[in-house]
């Protein structure tokens, strides 16, 4: 799968897999293992993968969350991800590349939610755009250091979880019709997705997704961020921002039928 002289590079090394007890981290875990990679807590790794997150306990409509779920949504989303690379990189930083480990990287995953707004998602969407948004800051800022670390972000779509299951029994009506999260072929199993992910680390893409869908949502959001085949995904950015304005026009007319629900309750 993908370019052999990535695995080939970075076999044998220690890997840091952030969220690796269940779902998509468990499953990248495995993966790793299966390369030839050291699972590691503490020493200093070659690569850093933050899989942790979810939105289980903080799904529903913005006016109907506690602002203790919009904090803890981002405690678990971004700052769990952000502290950890924040303490790695320092640590890359402060000691010099040897031959042994030329090559470094960190990880991150967002989610499609970075690119589209759905009713439901408003503790959860915001996390994945500032994950995005990180990651496209300290991609420009390890230009400065002499160090090779490659910074990535992937996208992942619905994945089949237990985690996904338990979100589907809190998730707003509506927020399920938009997403079309009740139908069982609209998704992909952790495994298919761990896959996806190091199939586009293996070509050393920044951004990876793992469906067409999110493919053709982030060229049609790429803005600054570097493509990795520029005319095509030109293209397909094109075609896009032609083709979503449709999808939108749906979404709004199926979130006015909406209005008849009752009001929040005042704190």
């Amino acid at each position: 799968m993908g370019n052999s002289k990535f695995w080939n590079d970075l076999a044998g090394q220690e890997a840091i897999v952030a969220g690796a007890s269940k779902g998509l981290g468990q499953a990248v875990a495995s993966e790793l293992v299966a390369r030839a990679f050291i699972l590691s807590l503490s020493t200093p790794p070659s690569i850093l993968l933050c899989v942790a997150g979810g939105a289980s306990g903080e799904l529903g409509f913005f006016t109907d969350l506690t602002p203790t779920q919009l904090h803890s949504c981002f405690e678990k989303n971004y700052f769990s991800a952000a502290f950890i690379t924040h303490s790695l990189l320092r640590r890359w930083l402060e000691e010099p590349v040897g031959i042994e480990h030329q090559q470094r990287h960190i990880v991150f995953t967002a989610s499609t939610a970075a690119f589209v707004a759905v009713p439901g998602y408003a503790a959860y969407t915001p996390t994945k755009a500032a994950l995005r948004a990180l990651a496209d800051t300290i991609r420009q800022e390890v230009l400065m250091y002499s160090q090779d670390v490659r910074v990535h972000c992937s996208f992942p779509g619905t994945i089949f979880t237990d985690t996904f299951y338990e979100e589907q029994r809190q998730k707003p009506t509506l927020t399920k019709q938009i997403e079309g999260s009740d139908n069982p072929t609209d998704g992909m199993t952790a495994g298919a997705v761990s896959k996806s992910l190091f199939a586009g680390l293996s070509k050393d893409h920044y951004l990876i997704t793992t469906d067409y869908q999110t493919w053709l949502l982030l060229n049609n959001m790429r803005g600054p961020s570097p493509p990795n085949n520029g005319i095509l995904e030109w293209l397909v950015g094109l075609i896009a921002s032609l083709v979503w304005p449709f999808f939108r026009l749906t979404f709004d007319r199926q979130t006015r039928k909406s209005r008849s629900r009752p009001l929040p309750l005042k704190e």
